[in-house]
């Protein structure tokens, strides 16, 4: 730098009131410890070195600007309907499935990056991810692809604390922003209750109903959305033979706990395949 280096403009900065709590950053070629003890005896917050890599640059930054922006959130739910075929109903159950998860997420990575739960919060990240998609948070969206990505590079411990700000910021906005579709999208209990389409006295198909089944567990263990209609699909053709078999199923669909009806797609595999 001409004049004066990045050390001594530091702490020229931070001999001014008004700059003590700005968030200096350095950026250089020298990545060795020393070099980077050296900025933080300057004056600096943290130090990132070159070549590096844009998504562990991204966490960084967000972790001294998360808590100076407050990100807007929109939902787009004129696309999440048309994903979901129109379907206004499924639309509702996982809407409000996704509100009641949505609080639970900033702890959570919370918890796990304390543990060094790595793949474990990526993948909840990434199935947020897909949710937020499946409803129409596209800022969420943006905020759990970024966070997801960062993990992928081993980001340094000390650029945890400011993931977990940024994905708190980003989930309280969209639960902000929730509120009035969830009045516009009401669920009841009803919602999720086995239509009429079938008779019980009906024979199993148990042919079709293990084709069924098995496509709809292979798309839970994807977190893959259209397993919801996969699955509307199935009680439609099956529900009333199967009865009170298909409750337990039923229910962590409707919490979109995949993991788990992926576990009772395996159970009902296994009692029913042919």
């Amino acid at each position: 730098m001409p004049v004066m280096d990045g050390y001594t403009a530091t702490r020229t900065l931070r001999q001014q009131p008004d700059l003590e709590r700005l968030p200096i950053i350095a950026m250089t070629a020298n990545a060795m410890a020393s070099d980077r003890a050296a900025c933080l005896e300057a004056g600096m917050n943290d130090h990132i070195g070159k070549p590096f890599e844009l998504d562990a640059l991204v966490a960084l930054l967000l972790q001294y600007t998360a808590r100076a922006v407050q990100p807007a959130a929109e939902l787009d739910t004129a696309a999440a309907l048309t994903r979901l075929g129109g379907n206004t109903t499924l639309f509702a159950t996982i809407l409000h499935a996704f509100a009641n998860d949505l609080a639970l997420a900033p702890e959570q990575l919370r918890t796990q990056l304390s543990q060094a739960e790595f793949a474990a919060a990526q993948r909840n990240l990434h199935t947020l991810k897909g949710l937020a998609a499946t409803v129409g948070a596209g800022s969420l969206v943006q905020v759990a692809k970024q966070l997801e990505n960062a993990l992928k590079h081993n980001v340094p411990t000390a650029q945890h604390a400011g993931m977990v700000s940024a994905l708190q910021q980003a989930t309280d906005a969209t639960a902000q922003a929730l509120q009035p579709v969830l009045q516009q999208y009401p669920v009841s209990a009803g919602n999720m209750a086995l239509p009429q389409g079938t008779a019980a006295d009906q024979p199993l198909d148990h042919a079709a109903l293990s084709a069924s089944l098995r496509t709809l567990q292979d798309q839970l263990l994807r977190s893959d959305m259209r397993a919801m209609e996969q699955f509307a699909q199935l009680r439609q053709a099956h529900g009333a033979q199967l009865g009170a078999s298909i409750d337990a199923l039923d229910g962590a669909v409707a919490q979109l706990d995949f993991a788990l009806a992926a576990r009772h797609c395996e159970a009902l595999i296994q009692q029913y395949a042919v």
